[in-house]
């Protein structure tokens, strides 16, 4: 597993309908659905190897819990980890995701790291 942190600037959503965040992976413009994102606590279900502790530590995020069930929490206040597979070649590739509503109504998200692994699917 490699983690690629990123610091990319933060986007503001008044509304989900229609919201793109959009990310340049290598070159590549990719763009993804903030409504589409999956919880960080499932990432192993597209990579058995991948680790969302070692995610929030190399990203220096604390992790909660609620239920006994982890939570993740982003940079910014009120938002979570959360992924998208991106490319999913010889290498799985996800993209890791502050987001959350920060705000009655205002929605935010940010790249945090792309996760690579060759691992196959569980």
């Amino acid at each position: 597993m490699d983690i690629e942190r990123r610091d990319d600037d933060i986007s503001y959503f008044e509304s989900l309908e229609g919201a793109v965040l959009s990310i340049d992976i290598d070159g590549s413009l990719c763009t993804v659905d903030p409504t589409s994102l999956q919880s960080l606590t499932e990432i192993r279900d597209h990579a058995s190897d991948v680790d969302p502790d070692e995610i929030a530590a190399v990203l220096g995020y604390p992790v909660g819990t609620f239920d006994g069930v982890p939570i993740y929490h982003g940079r910014v206040d009120g938002s979570e980890l959360s992924y998208a597979v991106v490319d999913s070649g010889a290498w799985v590739t996800m993209l890791v995701v502050s987001f959350g509503e920060v705000q009655a109504g205002r929605y935010a998200a940010t790249a945090e790291a792309l996760v690579r692994t060759s691992s196959d699917r569980s």
